[in-house]
């Protein structure tokens, strides 16, 4: 009986991926979505709408068909392919290539010569690109060990002078309060602040390290309300936030929105706040749909107290 009911959930969670993304799923997709319609957090018809509210889909849907692969403008990341392998998290390149735009070629003048924090690293992906493109030197904190592993293997593949960069494995929660204050110009926060409930904490810590600047790159709830929306991590899939119980994958989040952001980083004194308008820079929103609706936005913060006036 279990197993019969195991199959139909399975059949059914294919015939979601057949019917709006129009592919077989994969093997991890498969498996997420299925346990969560066996654990009941979630209706079928609720697991239906996260697909068609998915970027995948929009990249489908003709009515946000921006662009198409012929389209495709080459970028940074075309030269350095490995980074399109080393992670199960957006691969393409275009993404990727829109991206680097956004958070390494606009902020080209204060990453030269900088000493950086890559919070969340990955694999070493935007470490490697600011290193590549002027920066001194790169500390980043991962708490998945084979994407540390992975930073190396990246940075030794394409000869980065090895006494430029270290990655830590570890919680940035916690790692960073082992850091001390003035050693770092500036700090990466990307792909993290909807992947933390501890918002306030992580950003007071940045603080004390007294950066010049900080560069986030974030997901956003698009309520004109100064809120954090909570939502649930799944600590197997690799882009989602890490738990240390390893008797339960879920862990609680939350996603600020653009006001509460902005006035989490004015209190703290990052009141200097610019965003990278990338619908007046980016021309090709293949796997970028979200960055074009807003849901998404990469931002630059100048810490303003009295260190640097």
């Amino acid at each position: 009986m279990e197993n019969s009911k195991s199959k139909n959930i399975y059949d059914s969670i294919k015939k979601i991926y057949l019917d709006i993304l129009q592919r077989e799923p994969d093997s991890e997709g498969l498996e997420y979505w299925s346990n969560i319609l066996k654990e009941k957090t979630m209706t079928l018809e609720e697991i239906k709408n996260k697909f068609y509210e998915s970027q995948e889909f929009e990249q489908l849907d003709p009515k946000f068909n921006f662009s198409n692969e012929k389209d495709i403008p080459k970028g940074f990341f075309d030269d350095y392919p490995n980074f399109f392998q080393t992670s199960k998290t957006v691969e393409h390149p275009n993404h990727l290539n829109g991206r680097f735009k956004a958070i390494i070629e606009s902020n080209l003048n204060i990453i030269k010569n900088s000493s950086i924090l890559d919070i969340a690293s990955h694999d070493g992906r935007w470490s490697f690109a600011a290193l590549k493109n002027g920066a001194k030197s790169i500390v980043g904190i991962e708490s998945r060990d084979h994407l540390v592993k992975n930073s190396y293997e990246n940075m030794i593949k394409y000869k980065i002078e090895p006494n430029s960069y270290e990655f830590i494995k570890n919680d940035i929660h916690k790692e960073i309060q082992n850091l001390k204050p003035n050693q770092f110009d500036i700090i990466f926060c990307l792909d993290f602040l909807y992947h933390t409930i501890d918002h306030w904490f992580l950003l007071s810590q940045i603080k004390r390290l007294n950066p010049k600047f900080i560069i986030i790159d974030t997901r956003i709830d698009l309520s004109n309300e100064r809120i954090i929306k909570l939502h649930v991590d799944y600590s197997e899939k690799e882009a989602h936030a890490t738990s240390e119980n390893i008797l339960n994958s879920k862990v609680l989040v939350g996603t600020p929105s653009k006001s509460s952001l902005e006035m989490m980083l004015t209190c703290l004194g990052f009141d200097n706040i610019e965003y990278f308008e990338w619908k007046k820079n980016i021309s090709n929103f293949k796997n970028l749909v979200d960055y074009y609706h807003g849901k998404r936005i990469t931002v630059i913060a100048k810490n303003t107290s009295k260190e640097f006036t």
